[in-house]
């Protein structure tokens, strides 16, 4: 799955999710956002997507990535980390998220937790697309006969 195809930040263009759907293009690297709006609601179903988008779509995404890449037909890859190199470093955890927990955060706290998202989100998506570069770059070699082996170290977060 691409990971530019429709997923959980792709706006719904429903009324009353005007806000929601602002936050979900901001996540998603679309537009810019200076002045965050949404109440205690909409925040709680931002990072809700958020936390989906990155569990549900990047997660699984990358991991068929890193199995393709450590398959006979990528040649001689050598996957730092192995299977789990892009989960390494996390500061929260996704998949447990404890979404009853975060209804009693603060406005703060839930933006800060967004955020967070939001950097996650960028940063898989660029170690995605380092890889399927990477990939496409070791097809080519075994096409030409060359077995050179291509290493991907995923990037240190910041």
């Amino acid at each position: 799955m691409p990971v530019d195809v429709p997923n959980f930040l792709t706006p719904t263009g429903n009324p009353g999710e005007e806000r929601i759907d602002i936050w979900k293009r901001w996540l998603a690297g679309e537009t810019r956002m200076d002045d965050p709006e949404g109440n205690q609601t909409d925040l709680l179903m931002v990072l809700k997507a958020a936390s989906d988008h990155i569990v549900m779509d990047l997660d699984i995404h990358a991991d068929s990535l890193l199995r393709q890449a450590q398959s006979a037909e990528y040649g001689s890859m050598i996957i730092e980390g192995g299977d789990k190199a892009l989960r390494k470093g996390r500061t929260l955890d996704w998949t447990n998220m404890p979404m009853e927990a975060m209804v009693e955060s603060k406005r703060e706290s839930l933006i800060d937790a967004i955020q967070t998202a939001k950097e996650e989100i960028d940063w898989l998506r660029k170690q995605i697309r380092r890889l399927e570069s990477l990939m496409e770059k070791a097809k080519e070699n075994q096409a030409k006969g060359l077995d050179v082996p291509l290493r991907f170290l995923p990037d240190k977060k910041e």
